[in-house]
């Protein structure tokens, strides 16, 4: 088996793109709290500051809305 120092960029791209499209997916089924666990893997990947930016957009409303949760149920 050969080791590599890092993976191919091929295999970097399939795990970000993996990664947003498993949180669209959890918001689609209303699991804001996986959604932004997949967020949070996802940032810490190597990723444009661009994409970064909206990631933390979308991590931001989805935290806003949790609190408006909690908030009500209190």
């Amino acid at each position: 088996l050969k080791k590599y120092d890092k993976p191919p960029a091929a295999l970097e791209s399939l795990y970000r793109d993996a990664c947003y499209k498993f949180a669209q997916m959890q918001l689609l089924l209303k699991k804001d709290r996986e959604a932004l666990a997949a967020y949070r893997r996802l940032l810490a990947q190597k990723i444009d500051q661009e994409v970064a930016r909206q990631i933390r957009t979308e991590m931001a409303e989805i935290m806003i809305r949790l609190a408006e949760a909690a908030s009500t149920r209190v």
